[in-house]
Parts: C-alpha cells; structure tokens; sequence
C-alpha cells in the first residue's frame, strides 16, 4: 500500500495482518463457490451426484491407480494412437506445474481435464496448455466438456496466463466436429496442424 507522505515522497505501508487475512478468505470463500457452481453444473447435465476435485500435485503412492483411472477414460474418449501412455502422465506429473481436474460419480473417475503451463519461446509461463479434456463414451455429448473448457478459461484468465492453447489433431473419437465445438467457445485455429489457441485481452 502506497502514501505520499508531505514532502510527496511515497511511503510504502506493510498491509495489516488482519486485512490480508480477510483478503485470502474473502478469495478462499469465492473459490469455493466457483467450485460447487462447476459441480452443480455438471450434476445436472451428467444427471448424477458429481464430485469434481483439482489436483496439482499427487503422491508417488497414489500416483500409479490415478494413472490407470486417466488410462481407463482416454481409452473411451481418443483413437489409440492419441492416448497418453502411462510414461507420459508420469513425464507431465514430474516436470510441469500442471492441473488435473477430476470428475467422479461415487468413487469411479468419469472425466477429467489435464493442463500445464508452457511458454511462448520466452521464458515465462505464461500460456496454459490443455493436454487432455476426456469422458466416458456414457457420458459425452452431454455438455460437460463445455462446462470444463469455460472453467478452465475462467481459471486461465484469473490466474494470469496470457492465453490457453490446445492441439486438438484427430485426437479425439468425435473427429471435425470438435472444431466447431471449440470455435464456438471463442477459440481459432492456429494453423492445419490442429493447434487452437484463445488470446486474452491485455
């Protein structure tokens, strides 16, 4: 916090204890809100009782059954040749600040959408790239992708990151029509390659 003191010279004053304190929960309790809103969300289009975790760390005990359960998913939702292997989950686990959000009826994964952040060619982070966005073939097309991508945005745009990107290929079972499925979410198509990127304002 800055003052000019008399002699118009700025005076930086440490926040009060106190007023930081309120700050983090006043953000705490937004969170929490922004998460029962994405979980009451996807509830009513999957019609069933939802839990919806984010990770962005995990232990090396609990790492190999979450790997299997992310396997399980991407089995239903991309051709082969587009899933990730069990090495590399492992490889954007161990060396990227990544974001895995969970999707879950019960104690079943049922979806889940993996990002982390790159650079641009420059040596900040400041884009973040969806790696995966997969459901279990009963619960596509229902419009939890959607809900996903516009959480995903959301979280994007308030985090900082300059822009988010993708590569979408062929990487799904649903083939060209996710091209207008990401377009319509104000997403371009970067090149033929299948790169699709969203700018934020400055």
């Amino acid at each position: 916090m800055d003052r000019v003191s008399a002699s118009g010279k700025k005076i930086y004053i440490k926040p009060s204890v106190q007023f930081v304190s309120r700050a983090r929960l006043l953000g705490s309790h937004i969170e929490k809100l922004r998460m029962a809103n994405l979980r009451a969300k996807l509830s009513l289009v999957l019609k069933a009782d939802i839990t919806v975790n984010i990770r962005s760390e995990l232990s090396e005990a609990g790492m190999p059954r979450l790997i299997e359960e992310l396997m399980t998913v991407e089995k239903e939702a991309f051709v082969e040749k587009n899933r990730y292997s069990a090495g590399s989950f492992e490889s954007v686990f161990e060396k990227y600040k990544y974001s895995l959000t969970e999707v879950r009826s019960g104690r079943d994964l049922i979806g889940f959408q993996l990002s982390f952040a790159v650079s641009q060619g420059g040596a900040v982070k400041d884009t973040l790239y969806m790696a995966k966005l997969a459901f279990l073939e009963k619960y596509q097309n229902l419009g939890a992708g959607r809900i996903l991508m516009k959480f995903l945005i959301d979280q994007a745009g308030q985090s900082g990151f300059k822009s988010v990107r993708f590569h979408a290929g062929r990487w799904s079972r649903q083939g060209a029509d996710l091209d207008r499925f990401y377009e319509s979410l104000g997403f371009e198509r970067e090149d033929d390659s299948g790169v699709f990127f969203l700018d934020f304002m400055a």
